[in-house]
């Protein structure tokens, strides 16, 4: 039997805390449903992707660093409330826009082209959280909210064939200061 080759990927994502994560895995254990499940520790938001590649691709991951670098944005809560299920993804979403993490993922993707990184062709923004894959029927409704603190993003390599997430950056999202007023103004 052929084995699959590795293909190596970069995205940033926003990742619930250990406990969230946790929390969100249980919810979707409790579905029951033909799904395998991602594990606690892979349950990702992604704000933006690169394309797939053969092999490591140092400079790229020095660009990745960069654009993160360059990322200054403020913490938000993060609210998950419409599951949905496609005939291969189970998913979670939220039911309406977040300003915040619409901003962010724009600003990620704004700092990466600014360092000549490309999105994967043809991916799109399309917040979500997959919690499986397999085969399913579709629907969407709406479920008790899931929602976590976003205060960081991150920048992960995922060896796509080995399930193997490494996380190569991490940058903290920081309350923007409120202006102070002089003591001085006129």
């Amino acid at each position: 039997m052929a084995q699959l080759a590795i293909r190596h990927r970069y995205f940033f994502c926003l990742r619930p805390c250990t406990q969230d994560a946790n929390r969100i895995h249980a919810f979707a254990d409790s579905l029951r449903g033909p799904w395998k499940l991602q594990s606690a520790s892979r349950l990702h938001v992604t704000a933006a992707i690169t394309e797939d590649w053969p092999v490591p691709v140092p400079a790229l991951v020095a660009a990745l660093l960069r654009a993160g670098d360059a990322v200054q944005a403020q913490p938000f809560e993060l609210v998950l409330d419409q599951l949905s299920a496609s005939p291969t993804h189970l998913v979670l979403r939220p039911a309406r826009a977040i300003p915040e993490l619409k901003e962010l993922g724009a600003t990620i993707r704004a700092a990466m082209a600014q360092e000549g990184v490309p999105l994967r062709e043809g991916w799109r923004f399309n917040p979500h959280m997959t919690l499986g894959f397999g085969r399913g029927r579709q629907f969407v409704r709406p479920v008790q909210p899931v929602s976590w603190s976003v205060n960081e993003f991150i920048l992960v390599h995922s060896a796509v064939g080995a399930t193997n997430h490494e996380v190569l950056g991490r940058w903290t999202l920081e309350p923007q200061q409120e202006a102070q007023l002089s003591l001085f103004a006129a």
